[in-house]
């Protein structure tokens, strides 16, 4: 998962919240469902929005919150800006992940393949293949024509977060919700978004800046 995402209060969404309710039922997993997802994420080649993020306890308690913008650019090149109540910038060039703590003067750089499944990101990129591999993928319920929502189970252990839920709405990426085992809600809004327009690529490269301090996990990670 995003390292260190700080997250806003807000009540959960009448569509998220209906389908949390949802996920209390049985369901079966359906490939069809996989397609589903995939037939809307196949149609976005790039994405950029504002965020907003907030995390709740267990009782809907806020605990802390952040905002900032997104960019995304198929396969897995992204921007994940934060920009209140402290900057952070994690940068992806499909190969390398840079996490630049603004106010830690400190630069994480990890090998992309062995952070992306620990984010919601992945599931932009993915094809039906891996994302079936991944995950138990499910189409919830709506009220609303306009209004898919995709609940995302980790095939296996070791993810930050236990469900996923996924919202887009007139096929744009709207909100996505995290939940943890210990009933913990990371819940992450998307606002005045643009879809396949034209982007600057050199947005998903990065610059280590002089004098602050270097963590690279890719020597951890060499076999």
């Amino acid at each position: 998962m995003l390292k260190k995402l700080m997250l806003k209060k807000l009540l959960l969404k009448p569509l998220l919240l209906k389908a949390l309710l949802l996920m209390s039922f049985s369901f079966s997993v359906k490939a069809s469902d996989v397609e589903a997802l995939v037939e809307i994420t196949r149609a976005i080649e790039n994405y950029q929005a504002k965020f907003e993020q907030n995390i709740q306890d267990q009782f809907g308690n806020s605990k802390d919150k952040s905002s900032g913008h997104f960019i995304i650019q198929k396969p897995f090149k992204f921007v994940w800006q934060t920009e209140s109540p402290f900057e952070q910038k994690i940068v992806s060039n499909g190969e390398t992940l840079w996490t630049f703590d603004q106010d830690l003067d400190q630069v994480n750089i990890q090998t992309l393949n062995k952070a992306m499944g620990n984010t919601p990101v992945f599931l932009l990129g993915a094809n039906a293949e891996t994302l079936q591999k991944t995950f138990n993928v499910k189409q919830l319920v709506s009220g609303d024509d306009a209004a898919k929502t995709f609940e995302l189970t980790p095939v296996e252990q070791g993810y930050a977060f236990e469900r996923m839920l996924v919202l887009f709405k007139q096929g744009k990426l709207k909100e996505i919700l995290l939940l943890d085992t210990l009933g913990q809600k990371t819940i992450v809004e998307f606002s005045e978004s643009t879809q396949n327009e034209a982007l600057d690529t050199s947005v998903f490269e990065f610059t280590v800046p002089e004098g602050v301090d270097v963590v690279d996990s890719r020597q951890k990670e060499a076999p």
